[in-house]
């Protein structure tokens, strides 16, 4: 049974977490970088990962209370930890309400989506969350100008109806030169918005 996460020095990795187990009245530990380069060339062998997957769904169907069990567990653990990222970004937000309201206004996003990024994401900074609002709203903008200058490049080559019928030599070189244009674009919008923050 696992007790819990210790930090513990291993031969391999240095200065890591190692899992705390009871066996009875014994103790062990274990590396968790160790056990997940382990697992991992495990299910890298198509043999021992077939072989675990019969022995978990045998296990399953002859222990559903266990199961059942692990599944309750589980989700209380993720609610756990949701609720944890939760708090300490509500802190976060609350600290910095002030910055972050002034990248949300320039930059034109809402600040549930960047809520909710920052939660999945666990950011820990408002470093991290200035990044995020404008590297999404660099997203938002390469995609609008991709699509609307490559609307105009199939316009001028007579294609824009016909675009998936045509060589993929030339759609490539459409798509290509689109990108190309929406990216220099899409730097020099960003770089304005920048000069209007005070942060």
């Amino acid at each position: 049974m696992k007790l819990g996460n210790i930090n513990k020095d291993c031969k391999i990795h240095g200065l890591t977490l190692h899992g705390l187990y009871s066996q009875g009245k014994y103790k062990s530990t274990r590396c968790l970088e160790c056990a997940c380069d382990k697992q991992k060339l495990r299910r890298s062998n198509p043999i021992k990962k077939q072989q675990d997957l019969e022995y978990t769904l045998k296990w399953n169907a002859s222990n559903p209370a266990a199961l059942e069990k692990y599944k309750i567990n589980a989700l209380q653990k993720a609610k756990d930890i949701m609720l944890e990222k939760k708090q300490k970004i509500d802190t976060l937000f609350a600290l910095h309400k002030s910055s972050i309201q002034q990248l949300l206004i320039i930059f034109g996003l809402s600040y549930d989506s960047v809520y909710a990024y920052s939660v999945k994401h666990n950011l820990d900074s408002i470093d991290q969350i200035r990044k995020r609002i404008i590297s999404k709203k660099r997203q938002l903008i390469l995609d609008k100008e991709r699509w609307k200058i490559s609307s105009v490049i199939k316009y001028h080559n007579n294609v824009r109806e016909n675009f998936q019928t045509q060589t993929q030599e030339l759609k490539n070189k459409i798509n290509s030169e689109a990108t190309r244009k929406a990216k220099k674009y899409t730097n020099k919008k960003i770089k304005e918005l920048i000069t209007k923050l005070d942060i």
